[in-house]
């Protein structure tokens, strides 16, 4: 097998830069301000209606409304798989509606969840709402999301999206994967309560601690810029991570094996992702607070019904409706070749990452061209490189089925 010339791998390598920079317009332009409108608006509705007299009452009604909804879709998820199973084989066109209804629903469940756990510690903890209060929730949050290995669950779009072409849409993997066996048991029971509830309660700790930090510590004196200055440094750091996540990638591959190398495997992934999700929560602060300050301030009511109203149907029609919100949880490290730092992508939906497959094509013909040589070998030592490259095939063939993924908080099928 000859090397791909000069010329035609920098042909590949631009055509690939010129996908990747299209595919990040898509999602900071399109798909992250739309999922932050849905939230916002969503997140206003309960409060503008849901007993606006006394935000504690309307707190607690949210997490009552929320938990239970984000609950069954855990405990139900077989039967619902199920039904969309049976709904698709008797016609597409109502099973995208089936699934646009499930992620309406899942996706507003989740967000009333959010909005009881956010508001609840202000009232009942006016001490938390300080640098000090801010610092040991978003110490204490981090810590427990390294500590139990879901720290790939504290981001979100730009950093992970969901399109709509997944085969099996409506899983909800947990923690410790009991929704594999597809049956229902106490342990499965308590597995949805831990990964829906237990563990999201954990993200918001995160989320809440470096969102509160920012607040009093980034030009608090004015509010409208010190949101600007949060969305570009959130999407400048989506841009770095983008280019930085394939030299990471492979050296997280290369940390495979023992089981100190796993241990080093997931501390460099943890990095990583640590800086990937801060990115995130400056998005989202800043898109979200600049919404307040500017989108329709005088009409707190129409805003948050254009808000639910745009952002659903942007999401939808890209069909990137999942990334509007979801259910389930990643575990961090599992994935030996290196996937798990991998950013989501919107045309991943369809083929590959285009980076990654133009390097691993690079990386293919580099390896043929290394067995060309070694032809005039032993036997022996010919068996032990099939062997080898029989195992990097099926490695790299899981990497591409993997790559066909939903994230910034899921697991995906493979």
């Amino acid at each position: 097998m000859m090397s791909t010339s000069p010329r035609n791998a920098r042909h590949g390598a631009g055509k690939a830069v010129c996908h990747t920079i299209s595919d990040f317009l898509v999602i900071v332009l399109i798909i992250t301000p739309a999922v932050n409108l849905f939230w916002r608006g969503t997140w206003n509705i309960m409060y503008e209606y849901l007993v606006p007299e006394d935000i504690i009452i309307s707190s607690w009604l949210s997490l009552a409304i929320g938990s239970p909804v984000l609950l069954l879709a855990g405990l139900l998820q077989h039967s619902i798989r199920r039904l969309g199973s049976w709904i698709h084989g008797k016609s597409k066109g109502w099973h995208h509606l089936y699934l646009a209804v499930y992620v309406y629903v899942v996706a507003s469940a989740s967000v009333a969840q959010w909005r009881g756990f956010w508001n609840l510690p202000t009232y009942y903890l006016p001490e938390w709402v300080s640098i000090p209060g801010y610092g040991v929730t978003a110490v204490i949050g981090t810590g427990l999301m390294v500590g139990l290995r879901i720290f790939a669950n504290g981001g979100g779009c730009p950093a992970g999206i969901i399109v709509d072409f997944e085969p099996d849409p409506f899983r909800v993997p947990l923690r410790f994967h009991t929704d594999r066996a597809e049956r229902f048991s106490w342990r499965f029971a308590l597995d949805v309560f831990f990964s829906v509830f237990v563990f999201d309660l954990i993200s918001f700790a995160y989320w809440a601690g470096y969102w509160g930090l920012l607040d009093v510590l980034m030009f608090p004196e004015d509010l409208c810029f010190s949101y600007w200055v949060s969305l570009g440094i959130g999407y400048a750091i989506h841009l770095v991570t983008i280019f930085l996540q394939f030299p990471v990638h492979k050296a997280s591959r290369n940390l495979r094996g023992a089981k100190r190398e796993f241990w080093k495997r997931l501390a460099l992934e943890d990095a990583f992702l640590f800086v990937v999700n801060f990115g995130v929560v400056n998005s989202w602060r800043g898109l979200w607070d600049l919404y307040d300050c500017y989108f329709l301030p005088d009409q707190p009511k129409l805003s948050a019904w254009l808000s639910v109203g745009i952002g659903a149907l942007l999401c939808y029609s890209v069909c990137a409706g999942r990334t509007l919100g979801g259910i389930g949880v990643t575990v961090d490290g599992e994935e030996e070749d290196g996937t798990g730092v991998l950013l989501s992508t919107y045309a991943e939906g369809h083929e590959m990452l285009p980076w990654l497959k133009h390097l691993r094509k690079r990386e293919e013909d580099d390896s043929g061209n290394l067995e060309a040589l070694r032809t005039f070998d032993t036997e022996g030592s010919r068996k032990a490189n099939d062997r080898t490259s029989a195992s990097d095939l099926a490695g790299n063939q899981g990497t591409a089925a993997y790559l066909i993924k939903s994230s910034a908080n899921t697991e995906y099928l493979i």
